[in-house]
């Protein structure tokens, strides 16, 4: 009882903005999170006298942090100091005073002698879903002040991603790492050991695992997680050390995905399974066909974790085959 009441309290707490930006309906259907393009928009470079500006829009119940931008000159490389106005100040008991911007802010540096900028932000979604670094290259035209915006190493670009459950913490998230909406304190039975999950890097790999588990006819659990993700270390330590977790995922095939590096095979891994960031949880069945419906986005409790994987054996036909 006080474990619910303690959640009921979070649960409250964290409506207190959810339903200004109309994110917070725990329990009463899905949301779509936009893709990292749609929810952070550069939208305006200019270069007047060698000096540059950049603005970027930020949807409605998403953040950037302040200190998660970074510029640099190209062709030669050399680190650019931008100008950044205050963000608004977040105080958290576990992570200090961190800055981040809402509804857009705009970037002012000395881009003298430069031919392009390579430009970095990052940011996460209210409801608990980080993003992974975007990088832009920002080519300045020699005879006028607009730039263009070529595609860089972005986040990937998932579709529709299920969002279920009490996703509660992101609109007091941050720390220095960007992979940090608040953790959910969830109280959990706590077993002898720990579930051993076989670590997976690419889509090759991934599609290997799992034409494997289905040749066993076993079903297949796969956990995106990141070193900076403070929901993702809460996942582990008080969902999957859960004693009726454990016991739900005993003959399933247990996959992570670590994609703290975002290097290229991270990304595509992403990309190809629609996956915006961590935590996410993927369910195969045996026949190797996502069951889509059961997906987890963002930090969830053990109950919740039973509930869709339970879900998934349930309900075969609600499948996505897997990606070639």
């Amino acid at each position: 009882m006080p474990a619910a009441r303690h959640l009921l309290a979070r649960l409250a707490a964290a409506c207190g903005l959810g339903l200004f930006l109309g994110w917070c309906w725990p329990a009463l259907g899905a949301q779509e999170f936009l893709t990292a393009e749609q929810a952070f928009r550069l939208e305006t470079v200019s270069l007047e006298a060698g000096r540059a500006r950049l603005q970027w829009r930020i949807a409605p119940g998403y953040y950037l942090y302040r200190e998660r931008f970074a510029v640099s000159a190209l062709p030669s490389g050399q680190p650019l100091q931008p100008a950044l106005p205050p963000g608004e100040r977040k105080d958290d008991a576990n992570f200090g005073v961190v800055e981040v911007y809402h509804g857009g802010v705009a970037m002012q540096l000395d881009a003298a002698g430069a031919d392009a900028l390579r430009v970095t932000w990052q940011g996460c979604a209210e409801a608990g879903l980080c993003y992974p670094p975007q990088t832009r290259t920002v080519q300045f035209a020699a005879t006028a002040p607009a730039a263009s915006v070529a595609p860089g190493t972005a986040a990937p670009a998932p579709l529709a991603l299920l969002l279920w459950g009490a996703l509660l913490l992101g609109a007091a998230a941050g720390a220095s790492d960007p992979w940090r909406p608040l953790p959910l304190g969830v109280a959990s039975a706590r077993p002898a050991a720990e579930l051993r999950f076989e670590p997976v890097a690419s889509i090759d790999e991934l599609h290997a695992r799992v034409a494997a588990a289905r040749a066993e006819g076993r079903a297949t659990m796969v956990d995106f997680h990141a070193d900076g993700c403070i929901s993702c270390k809460a996942i582990k330590r008080e969902v999957f050390a859960d004693a009726q977790v454990q016991q739900a995922l005993a003959g399933m095939v247990l996959l992570s995905a670590d994609v703290t590096a975002n290097d290229a095979h991270h990304q595509a891994l992403m990309r190809t399974l629609q996956v915006a960031g961590p935590p996410t949880v993927l369910f195969f069945d045996a026949q190797g066909r996502e069951q889509r419906s059961a997906r987890l986005v963002g930090e969830f409790d053990a109950a919740q974790l039973l509930q869709r994987q339970a879900a998934a054996r349930r309900k075969p036909s609600v499948v996505q085959e897997q990606p070639a």
